[in-house]
């Protein structure tokens, strides 16, 4: 059953990203490019796939996975992701737009990731409700650092910088819904920026 839960929630979550990023954003209208009805129903095949995992979770016999993470951990990762783009968008130029991929690779991308991989700790911690709110932040968060990565390649100036600004924001709600659901955290964030530098 757990091979079904990770089947369904990772073609879930990968469908409806695809479903968010098939057709070129229209500037007046960016949501309309998306098809709603096939990103809900891979995002309910993705929820299917969490309750199932939560539902066998005592069955392997062992504690939470060594890699599941810890709130902290997926706090300050997400502080770090912003602190980056905020201070990378005030020393923004349009001059240096092909360089924008090489820095999200290099300074982004791992934090991505392992933000990412320690999802689970959301759950555990906060329930599956707070954990589609803040997971639905960060995957538009990720969306547009996707976007900005290509428009970088392309050559596009207006296009890195409105993603970049729009995944800032993104990602600051992620930060606030943490917050708010674990005050605790605040003592975190000098840590966070000090990981950003």
């Amino acid at each position: 059953m757990r091979m079904v839960g990770h089947v369904l929630l990772w073609s879930g979550f990968l469908t409806a990203a695809f479903f968010t990023v098939r057709q070129t954003e229209i500037k007046a209208d960016p949501w309309s490019t998306i098809s709603w009805t096939a990103y809900i129903n891979a995002l309910g095949a993705a929820v299917i796939g969490v309750v199932i995992l939560r539902a066998t979770r005592g069955t392997t016999g062992g504690g939470p996975s060594p890699l599941a993470g810890t709130i902290e951990e997926q706090y300050r990762h997400l502080k770090t992701l912003v602190t980056e783009l905020q201070a990378y968008l005030a020393r923004w130029y349009p001059e240096q737009v092909y360089d924008v991929h090489e820095w999200i690779d290099r300074r982004l991308a791992s934090h991505l990731t392992e933000f990412a991989d320690g999802r689970h700790a959301l759950i555990r911690e906060f329930g599956l409700r707070a954990y589609g709110q803040i997971m639905s932040d960060f995957a538009s968060g990720e969306r547009m650092i996707n976007r900005a990565w290509c428009a970088s390649a392309d050559g596009y100036a207006d296009e890195v910088e409105t993603c970049l600004r729009r995944a800032a924001g993104f990602l600051e709600a992620s930060v606030a819904r943490i917050h708010k659901l674990a005050g605790h955290l605040e003592g975190d964030e000098a840590e966070s920026q000090e990981g950003g530098r």
